[in-house]
């Protein structure tokens, strides 16, 4: 990994520890992390700002508990929704 690589994590890190209780209040999370995104189940090698929910909701779902969806980006990354609980600690850094 590249030093601008690295002081960019470092600054995501950062912005995720300034925020975390905004983001877990506005967005139901049960935690937010940084991790590598996953599609179809399966790992990518994208690093993404992981929400760790207890239920992963469809958008009816939402808007009817009056919950805001997360955004597909954050602070430049990607997002991606996992349920708590079903993933690889080795996979993601829990801020």
């Amino acid at each position: 990994m590249r030093n601008k690589e690295v002081n960019r994590l470092k600054d995501l890190r950062r912005k995720l520890k300034q925020y975390r209780h905004k983001l877990l209040k506005m967005y139901k999370a049960e935690a937010v992390g940084i991790g590598y995104k996953h599609v179809g189940g399966k790992r990518t090698d994208e690093i993404a700002i992981i929400f760790f929910v207890k239920k992963k909701l469809s958008k009816d779902e939402l808007r009817r508990a009056g919950v805001q969806p997360v955004p597909k980006r954050l602070f430049g990354y990607p997002t991606d929704i996992i349920k708590a609980g079903g993933f690889n600690k080795r996979d993601y850094l829990i801020i």
